[in-house]
């Protein structure tokens, strides 16, 4: 059974807080904001999901996705092309806005 988990990134998540930190990053913020409160993002989104633990992480499209699109806006931030994940590809810089995206799993 294909399901989804739809989330909003904030421009403020991304300009007050460090992707590094689990509890404060802006993925595991936007899943507590969508009601999901049992999933945080530790470089793979992990935890509960309708009673099931589930770990989603970059061999996932959607999810390589988003951190590509987290990442570049993390890019603008610090004025270089330093960020990168799991897939070694460094994301251009792009700007720091809101969005919404979809996670199919």
């Amino acid at each position: 059974m294909q399901r989804e988990i739809t989330i909003t990134i904030l421009a403020e998540d991304i300009r007050n807080n460090s992707y590094f930190s689990a509890n404060h990053c802006p993925i595991t913020r936007a899943l507590h904001r969508a009601g999901y409160s049992k999933l945080k993002d530790t470089g793979t989104i992990e935890g509960e999901f309708e009673g099931e633990s589930i770990d989603i992480n970059v061999k996932n499209k959607d999810y390589n996705d988003l951190l590509d699109k987290l990442f570049g806006m993390y890019n603008s931030k610090s004025g270089r092309n330093g960020h990168a994940h799991g897939s070694g590809k460094v994301a251009e810089p792009i700007t720091i806005e809101d969005f919404t995206h979809t996670i199919r799993f």
